[in-house]
């Protein structure tokens, strides 16, 4: 195979990841906003809290749509092609869902820590 195929291939699923990685981040920025507001009635402390978590999203997205690990050897085909696109898709989402996890488990507890605080 060319090497033009994999270049534009990197190309195309680094552009879904981010895509991707943007839409979870727009889908998610009103309940982020409104949590911090809740935590935090201060609205530049919540603004900011709101943008750290936009911005570990995205950097979180952004590291693993970055990475790439095409079969650019002899015995690569359009099938290797495939599958290796679809896993540099699955990258980012996977990364995004281990850090949504994370961040959930982080507002969880300040949630509770808020609630038997009595504020």
């Amino acid at each position: 195979m060319e090497k033009s195929n994999f270049l534009l291939t990197y190309l195309l699923t680094l552009s879904a990841g981010l895509a991707l990685t943007v839409l979870i981040m727009v889908m998610l920025n009103k309940g982020i906003k409104k949590y911090f507001s809740v935590i935090s009635p201060d609205p530049e402390i919540s603004g900011f809290f709101t943008k750290l978590t936009l911005i570990i999203l995205f950097l979180g997205g952004t590291g693993a749509a970055i990475s790439a690990r095409y079969n650019t050897g002899d015995d690569s085909n359009w099938l290797t092609l495939a599958w290796d696109a679809t896993a540099h898709i699955k990258e980012p989402m996977q990364q995004l869902f281990i850090t949504l996890l994370i961040l959930s488990v982080a507002f969880a507890v300040l949630l509770i820590i808020d609630k038997r605080t009595g504020k």
